[in-house]
């Protein structure tokens, strides 16, 4: 009898551990995530190797829009990441006069991101004053891959405008893009900047690097338009620097 207690007692007292575990910790290894990514830190957390997001087949979902990104958010080198953007934004700070513009998110060698949903990514704007002016942001730089049936922007940011010179253009993807699904993928270069001496900064690409499409997906891929000067505008950016690899599409 007495044993029967202690076995009970046990058992009881597991259960009140379980009930004050937090949701995330009972989430790890199986692919999902409860982790809330209402916060630059949290979305970092999440897709940077230091929460259960991290995991191999994971999906973060962001929870609202990100803005004024002071830094850029490095993907951890894990399998299929999935982030759904969920109608969601990331956008830059505004940097100093002689720093380039942020890139919001870099997938570092070895990692693997999956963009769904709809949602925008935006570099931020090169700084720009008395001297030259500075680079913007890329969207993304690394590998993605885009799939679903949502809407996706990526946009390279602005070049900075200097008194000596311009800045370049971001690009929407500096890196390979597969995209997949039934959605609308618009990839665009940012613009350059403007120079009161010498050419105006070049525009950035759509994408720099290969492209791969299938399904039925609407890809836009623009390039940025180059910048005024003094002695004149800088070269419009490319749609495409890389291979095109694409079957069943509209581009």
């Amino acid at each position: 009898e007495n044993m029967k207690k202690r076995l009970l007692s046990i058992a009881l007292c597991l259960c009140m551990v379980l009930t004050l575990l937090p949701m995330s910790a009972l989430a790890a290894g199986t692919g999902t995530s409860s982790d809330p990514c209402t916060t630059a830190e949290q979305l970092a957390a999440a897709l940077g190797g230091s929460s259960v997001a991290t995991a191999s087949g994971s999906t973060v979902t962001m929870q609202a829009d990100i803005s004024a990104l002071a830094a850029t958010i490095y993907v951890a080198p894990a399998s299929g990441i999935t982030l759904d953007l969920n109608g969601k934004s990331i956008t830059c700070k505004n940097v100093g006069e002689y720093d380039e513009g942020i890139t919001p998110l870099n997938v570092v060698s070895g990692s693997k991101l999956i963009l769904t949903g709809t949602g925008t990514i935006t570099g931020g704007d090169g700084g720009g004053g008395m001297g030259n002016g500075k680079a913007g942001g890329n969207g993304i730089t690394g590998a993605v891959t885009i799939n679903g049936s949502g809407t996706v922007k990526l946009t390279g940011g602005s070049g900075g405008s200097g008194s000596g010179g311009a800045g370049a253009g971001g690009n929407g993807v500096d890196g390979n893009v597969t995209i997949s699904g039934s959605g609308t993928v618009n990839l665009t270069g940012g613009i350059g900047g403007n120079a009161g001496y010498g050419n105006g900064g070049n525009g950035g690409n759509g994408i720099t690097g290969a492209v791969t499409i299938s399904g039925s997906d609407t890809v836009n891929l623009t390039g940025g338009a180059g910048g005024a000067g003094a002695s004149g505008y800088g070269q419009a950016g490319k749609a495409l620097t890389g291979t095109l690899n694409a079957e069943g599409y509209t581009i």
